[in-house]
């Protein structure tokens, strides 16, 4: 069967700072699997992996020919996907089996399963590429039967460290540029976990209004944003004294940040308006509002910088944006 690719022309009104006036920007539309959850990229930027929570599958793209390869079969209800370049494997976490499934990247096949946690639903992995941290919703399980926690995961030996209690419903987790500390959004609390990473403890909770639900940190790591999910924001929060600044208003349904590399733009993805706002940070001026897929829900950015990848959860597709 042939593959039919929507090529787009995007055409949108840029405000603030550059003043009124028309911009264009091309993309395409890449089809993936059922309900687009994470997306993670190869170190060499040419091929990207997109976990499929509807249809407990990881879809291989080819970002050289922006061309869907064969799909990869994980555990149930795969949420969250990354990637270590020592290990050359992608990690793929499976919420409803609570286990991890490895992805040789040099094969593109799946390795045998593992357990981590209860009902995990997001990954990170160091920039060593040595350990990985995973969220844990911890709410059904006997052990953790109010709050989540944060577990460590050593990727050569699949040994599980110490678990660090967080708040209810984390949804998201960042970590600082110097690896010394993350920060985990909890969706039930309304609130940010920071996290020490060296002693693997909590601090005290950051509050951060009703429903957050993502967080990205600049690459100087002096900032995170936070997205607010109903009050269509993203809240700033000043690492170094965990100060919390006046919101700035993105597109409705705010669900995940990306920041770029010089620390300069975000790219906000609005779940409920089908959108992606572009911010500028130091003015906190909308430069413009992207139209993408129905239901974005996760964004990722090249290593290169220039290219924008936009998971469509409703659309079951992946919006390419040349920024």
């Amino acid at each position: 069967m042939k593959r039919i690719f929507l090529y787009v022309l995007l055409v949108f009104q840029t405000q603030g700072l550059f003043g009124d006036k028309l911009e264009l920007m091309s993309s395409r539309s890449i089809p993936v699997g059922e309900l687009p959850s994470s997306i993670a990229i190869a170190p060499d930027g040419k091929i990207a992996y997109v976990a499929n929570f509807g249809s407990n599958t990881v879809t291989p793209i080819n970002l050289i020919t922006h061309t869907p390869l064969q799909p990869i079969p994980v555990g149930s209800c795969p949420s969250s996907i990354a990637i270590s370049s020592k290990e050359q494997m992608a990690y793929v976490v499976n919420s409803l089996d609570s286990s991890i499934t490895p992805i040789s990247l040099t094969t593109n096949t799946a390795l045998a399963s593992f357990s981590v946690g209860y009902a995990p639903n997001k990954i990170i992995v160091s920039s060593s590429g040595t350990m990985a941290y995973v969220l844990n919703q911890g709410e059904s399980d006997p052990n953790h039967p109010t709050n989540g926690y944060l577990i460590s995961l050593d990727l050569a030996t699949h040994a599980l460290g110490k678990e660090i209690p967080v708040g209810n419903s984390p949804q998201a987790i960042a970590m600082t540029p110097n690896q010394r500390f993350a920060y985990v959004v909890n969706l039930g609390d309304g609130n940010v976990t920071p996290i020490d990473l060296k002693k693997q403890i909590p601090h005290p909770p950051i509050s951060a209004d009703q429903y957050p639900i993502a967080i990205g940190i600049t690459p100087n790591g002096k900032t995170a944003y936070i997205a607010d999910l109903l009050g269509n924001c993203i809240i700033p929060i000043i690492l170094s004294d965990r100060s919390v600044h006046p919101p700035i208003p993105v597109g409705k349904g705010p669900r995940d940040i990306a920041i770029s590399s010089d620390g300069e733009v975000a790219y906000v993805a609005n779940s409920n308006d089908n959108t992606v706002s572009v911010i500028e940070l130091e003015t906190r001026h909308l430069k413009a509002v992207i139209p993408v897929g129905k239901g974005p829900a996760c964004l990722k950015i090249s290593p290169d910088g220039k290219t924008l990848y936009v998971l469509n959860e409703l659309s079951n597709d992946v919006t390419v944006v040349f920024i």
